[in-house]
């Protein structure tokens, strides 16, 4: 059985975000397909549409501890946002996905979300689409 998750955005870490695309996971955590829809999101059996933004797991940076979660990893990013408000939200996604999985050697399995690749999902919900930014009340959590 394969769960189709949605959302008004996936950022990919690898490419620009898709706006309404569907992942195709199977149970194991496996990405099987990804669907560009061109913003034309359709109703499909199965299909989870979800309130924000999907990304892959997030990873500690290697000079952060092993044990980070991926709620301080969002608390981080929305500090970065706050002080350096030039940073994009697809760079601090990059930053703590792709990125991350470069810097410890993982990213052949972590990172974003390709086919094939077993990154973990997150969904980050309460974000200021018109801005594209992360808000005081977003949060984070893991969806895949």
């Amino acid at each position: 059985m394969c769960r189709k998750l949605s959302a008004h955005y996936i950022f990919p870490a690898n490419r620009p975000p898709l706006k309404r695309g569907v992942v195709v996971v199977k149970n194991d955590g496996a990405i099987i397909d990804i669907i560009d829809t061109k913003g034309e999101l359709q109703e499909s059996e199965r299909l989870e549409f979800f309130d924000g933004i999907i990304t892959p797991g997030f990873l500690p940076g290697i000079d952060h501890p092993e044990n980070e979660t991926q709620f301080s990893i969002l608390e981080e990013m929305k500090t970065y946002q706050k002080n350096f408000s030039h940073i994009s939200l697809q760079d601090l996604i990059k930053w703590r996905t792709i990125d991350a999985a470069k810097a410890r050697g993982f990213e052949n399995i972590l990172g974003t979300i390709c086919i094939g690749k077993k990154p973990g999902l997150n969904l980050i919900t309460n974000i200021d689409f018109d801005k594209m930014q992360l808000t005081s009340q977003s949060e984070v959590k893991v969806i895949g």
